[in-house]
């Protein structure tokens, strides 16, 4: 049987929907990278944008204020571009409807609110339209390329309205500035609240619906279909392209319009100059991220107007606003990629990750405790071997782990008697650990090398879970080791910071002589979690023999063991950094075999590099933001004897 792989010939709707998503977080993972760069801590960062534009309802509103005009000036070009008319005028369109519903109240101010907001959007939409309805008309009667016309009639459109707001429409009273006067409340647009969020989101809503009918059930929408994609079909088929192209440019243009209308009666309250920072370019990149989709239109805009608003709050950690804008940027260069592309990277950044995260958890638990274990690399390696015995002898993947963390666990015994019990020094029992299990798994593992496992974990799609847009492919079609590891931190950083247990391990790596003059047996927890951290390094061995890779080689973890340990100190020894970190550094590893799978005339030993050159400059990094001082506890590394309390 022959089998052939061929191109997508179209994204599906959960797709359009997804990716976007999925491009956003690629986005602050890439931009992230920069921001640590120059010294800032990239979760901090977020959570600070994050925060600011959806931790509060102001900033959920301020947020929801920014999506109304950038989804309507994006469901408006959404219509042209599915012609594959390129109207790059909606920043143009957006001014005339503005100005236009402007000389209602301005001209008529006693108009009751049931006359008066009729009126306005009324004329919006037909100012806006009728200045996209121009473009149409010379491409179609002269040929004039759409992109250029549409380009210049923006700073016509943007001119013509600092025109009015510089002279005629200038507020006498408004101490000089260019902008009209206010308007009365009848020309204002229901707000909800004490909040900004007004009437206009109702719009957004309806026209998004509108359009989502009329693409997929009318005539007309089967007919842009069909033009945009083969306009010489569409004329033998007998349908009248110039009409479309202008009632297309029309349309497109009417709701760039009512755009305006919407952003002068429901935010602004009178037209000034500058009155948008750039809606109409902006919803060109969000138009075609969601793929012309109108319910994916929202989603987007709803992403760039939490970026947007989020980029104020960074200036109160001394980062420009203009970071937003570099993500946007991201954002959309990232999404150029192909669905393949994007899934299968942050797929196998889970997959990747997951030995990391393992490992990395179980140093976390360690060095609370105040024990450095530098054995990592050689507990992973005899779980990785003792795990793929045990699979194949006993037929079960589970066997494997079972076998694999009591192979860590008696290692890192081994450790815990020499650190603890005869206060050896940490770093050269470590890796004394590391050398004797690199080289006991050599020795047991010689007649297996190569062998393909005869038990392995699969992939397991998650039932509901799996359906969701791009998400579930990333997410929820992973094995079961994945799986615990997602239930895993969050029970670590519970234990941590939640329980009294939690406390005592803390306090064990600040100060364990309180904690010994507590009534607590320091020596025997210390026991207990390196353990711990030595069973979790097995299974992060037995991930790379039995899910990973599944196979048996010598050293075959590739100096994982040591990227763990330097991850405690990325994640400030915390477990849900230790999470983020772990996927960020699998996605760093995916990233260079993807690119060597597309074919990057780079040599794949330079490309292998790349998630130990990170790994370096990434503690260099965290360490110099915080002036050459880590955030470790303090007992760190240093024996305790009860005698010397």
């Amino acid at each position: 049987m022959k089998v052939v792989l061929e191109k997508r010939l179209g994204e599906s709707v959960k797709a359009q929907i997804g990716l976007p998503v999925a491009s956003a977080l690629m986005a602050l993972v890439f931009c992230g990278v920069f921001f640590a760069l120059t010294g800032k801590d990239p979760l901090m960062v977020y959570d600070s944008m994050f925060s600011g534009a959806l931790g509060n309802d102001y900033g959920l509103s301020e947020t929801i204020v920014k999506m109304i005009p950038l989804a309507l000036c994006a469901l408006g070009i959404a219509v042209a571009f599915r012609m594959q008319i390129w109207n790059i005028g909606a920043e143009g369109q957006f001014y005339m409807g503005a100005c236009a519903a402007t000389w209602v109240p301005l001209n008529f101010p006693d108009l009751p609110a049931i006359i008066m907001l009729p009126v306005m959007f009324i004329l919006g939409a037909l100012a806006g339209g009728l200045w996209g309805l121009l473009a149409g008309w010379f491409k179609t009667r002269w040929l004039v390329n759409e992109l250029i016309s549409t380009l210049m009639m923006n700073y016509i459109a943007i001119l013509w309205v600092d025109y009015l707001v510089y002279g005629d429409w200038r507020d006498p009273n408004g101490l000089n500035f260019p902008l009209t006067a206010a308007f009365p409340d009848a020309a204002m647009l229901p707000s909800f609240g004490d909040l900004r969020v007004h009437a206009g989101i109702f719009v957004v809503l309806i026209a998004a619906a509108v359009f989502t009918v009329l693409f997929k059930s009318s005539k007309w929408g089967y007919e842009t279909k069909v033009i945009g994609s083969n306009p010489v079909a569409a004329r033998y088929a007998g349908m009248n392209i110039p009409r479309n192209v202008l009632l297309a440019m029309f349309i497109s243009g009417a709701v760039c319009g009512l755009a305006g209308m919407v952003e002068v009666s429901g935010i602004v309250g009178k037209l000034q100059h500058g009155i948008s920072p750039g809606y109409g370019y902006t919803a060109i990149i969000i138009a075609w991220l969601a793929r012309l989709n109108p319910p994916a239109i929202i989603l987007v805009s709803f992403l760039f107007a939490v970026i947007h608003v989020g980029g104020f709050m960074l200036q109160t950690m001394g980062i420009s606003a203009a970071a937003a804008t570099m993500l946007q940027g991201a954002v959309l260069f990232l999404r150029t990629m192909s669905e393949d592309f994007i899934v299968s990277l942050l797929a196998a950044a889970i997959t990747m990750g997951t030995p990391l995260l393992y490992a990395a958890l179980g140093e976390v638990i360690c060095e609370r405790s105040g024990i450095i274990n530098l054995g990592v690399e050689g507990m992973m390696l005899i779980g990785a071997c003792v795990g793929f015995i045990a699979g194949n002898s006993f037929g079960s993947p589970w066997a494997g782990v079972a076998a694999a963390v009591l192979a860590g666990a008696l290692l890192a015994l081994i450790h815990a008697f020499l650190t603890v019990t005869l206060r050896a020094n940490q770093v050269v029992s470590g890796l004394a650990v590391t050398l004797f299990g690199t080289g006991l798994s050599g020795y047991l593992g010689q007649d297996y090398v190569g062998q393909p496992a005869g038990a392995v974990f699969g992939k397991i799609a998650l039932p509901v879970l799996s359906d969701i847009p791009v998400i579930g492919s990333i997410l929820f079609k992973q094995d079961a080791l994945v799986y615990i590891s997602y239930f895993l931190v969050p029970l670590a950083a519970w234990y941590f910071y939640k329980t009294r247990s939690g406390l005592f391990l803390r306090a064990m790596g600040e100060n364990p002589a309180a904690v010994d003059a507590a009534g607590i047996n320091v020596f025997r927890l210390r026991y207990l979690y390196i353990i711990v951290g030595g069973a979790l390094a097995g299974v992060a061995g037995a991930y790379l023999s039995l899910a990973y890779a599944p196979s048996w080689l010598e050293n075959m973890t590739a100096g994982r063991g040591w990227i763990a340990v330097a991850l405690v100190i990325f994640a400030l020894w915390d477990p849900w950094r230790a999470m983020a970190g772990s996927y960020l550094f699998g996605g760093i590893d995916a990233l260079g075999f993807n690119l060597q799978v597309l074919g990057l005339p780079v040599s794949g030993f330079i490309l292998n590099m790349l998630p130990y050159i990170f790994t370096v400059l990434v503690l260099v990094l965290v360490l110099k933001r915080r002036g050459g001082r880590s955030a470790a506890p303090q007992a760190l590394g240093l024996p305790y004897d009860r005698e010397e309390r």
